[in-house]
C-alpha cells in the first residue's frame, strides 16, 4: 500500500514537473520555431500546382522585420533558411513579372549573405518509371526488435552516415524538432541502460543507446503532444536506416520517473525544453541471433474502408 502511494506521488510530481509543456514557452527558441512555421507556409506556397502570385507578403515582411530588429545571428540555420526562401520567393515572382520591389528593398540589407548553402523553393520533378517496392519491402519486413547483439563496438562513421540520411524523415512544417543524444563511453551507456525500462535480460548485450528527444518549444499550445508524434516518425525512420547498415535496434519507451529523468538529463546534458521520448538500444547483428515471431494482424483488423 505504501509502495503504491509513493508511486502515485511520484507520478503527480512528474506531472507538475512537466506542466511547463502545456504553457507556451516564449523564449527565443520557440519564437524561431514560429518563424519556421511561417516560412514553411511560404515555401509550401511556391510548391503549389498553381501559385497565387503575391501570396504571403505580410508574413515575409514580419520575418524580415524580426531578423533585422533582433540583430540575430544570420549564420543560424533558421535565419539562413528563412532568407533563402524569401530569395526564392522574390526570384519566382520576378520571373513571373509580378512586382515585389517593396520586398526587394527590405531584403537588400541581407542580400550580401551567402545563402547558396541552403537551397529552397520548389522545382519540377520528371517521374521516371520505377518500382522500388521489391527493394524496400525486404528492409521493412526484416527489421525487427533485436535483443542480442554482437560484441563489436559501433563504428561512429557508420552512425554519422545513418544520421545524415535520417534528417530526411518527415517533420511538422519542416521544424525538424527531434534530437539524438549518444555517447561512445561504455560506462555512460551502462548508466543510461540502467535508467531505461524494457531492457531487462539483455542490458549487457547493448553496445550503445541513442536517446531521442522532442523540442517542446517548437510547438504551439494547440499542438500539445506533437513532439511525441514527430519523434516516433523520426525514430522509426532511423531504425530502418540502421538496419540497412547492419545495426539492429530495440525501441525502449521512456516512462514517468522523476528521479531517473533528472539523472538521464544530467548524464547527457539534456535541456528542460526537450521531452525525453524514447531510446534505441543498438548493436551490430550477430551471425546467428534470436528474434520474436510477433505475428502481425490481418490488414482487415486495422484498415477501415468507408462505403
Amino acid at each position: 500500500m505504501i509502495r503504491k502511494f509513493y508511486k502515485l506521488l511520484e507520478t503527480i510530481l512528474t506531472i507538475i514537473h512537466n506542466a511547463k509543456f502545456i504553457i507556451p514557452n516564449r523564449n527565443i527558441d520557440s519564437i524561431k520555431y514560429e518563424i519556421l512555421i511561417d516560412i514553411h507556409c511560404i515555401e509550401k506556397g511556391l510548391g503549389m500546382p498553381e501559385v497565387r502570385l503575391g501570396f504571403g507578403k505580410a508574413h515575409i515582411k514580419k520575418i524580415l522585420a524580426y531578423i533585422d530588429r533582433k540583430n540575430t545571428n544570420t549564420d543560424d540555420y533558421v535565419y539562413q533558411y528563412c532568407l533563402s526562401v524569401i530569395s526564392s520567393y522574390i526570384k519566382f515572382h520576378k520571373e513571373n513579372n509580378y512586382d515585389v520591389k517593396e520586398l526587394e528593398n527590405i531584403y537588400k540589407k541581407f542580400a550580401h549573405l551567402n545563402l547558396n548553402v541552403i537551397k529552397s523553393g520548389a522545382y519540377n520533378v520528371v517521374t521516371q518509371p520505377q518500382n522500388s517496392f521489391n527493394v524496400l519491402a525486404p528492409i521493412i519486413q526484416s527489421r525487427h526488435s533485436v535483443r542480442d547483439f554482437s560484441n563489436k563496438n559501433i563504428d561512429e562513421i557508420t552512425l554519422i552516415k545513418a544520421f545524415e540520411l535520417s534528417k530526411f524523415a518527415p517533420s511538422a512544417c519542416n521544424r525538424q524538432t527531434s534530437k539524438v543524444y549518444y555517447t561512445l563511453e561504455p560506462s555512460k551507456n551502462t548508466q543510461i541502460g540502467n535508467l531505461f525500462p524494457g531492457n531487462n535480460g539483455f542490458r549487457d548485450k547493448v553496445k550503445m543507446y541513442l536517446v531521442i528527444t522532442g523540442n517542446i518549444g517548437a510547438f504551439r499550445s494547440d499542438e500539445y503532444g506533437q513532439w511525441f508524434t514527430n519523434v516516433g516518425i523520426y525514430a522509426y525512420c532511423l531504425s530502418l536506416i540502421l538496419h540497412s547498415l547492419g545495426i539492429g535496434s530495440c525501441m525502449l519507451q521512456w516512462t514517468t520517473n522523476l528521479k531517473n529523468e533528472r539523472e538521464l538529463r544530467k548524464i547527457l546534458n539534456i535541456p528542460e525544453n526537450e521531452q525525453i521520448v524514447l531510446s534505441l538500444a543498438i548493436g551490430y547483428y550477430k551471425n546467428n541471433y534470436k528474434r520474436l515471431v510477433a505475428t502481425r494482424k490481418n490488414i482487415s483488423d486495422f484498415i477501415i474502408k468507408l462505403s
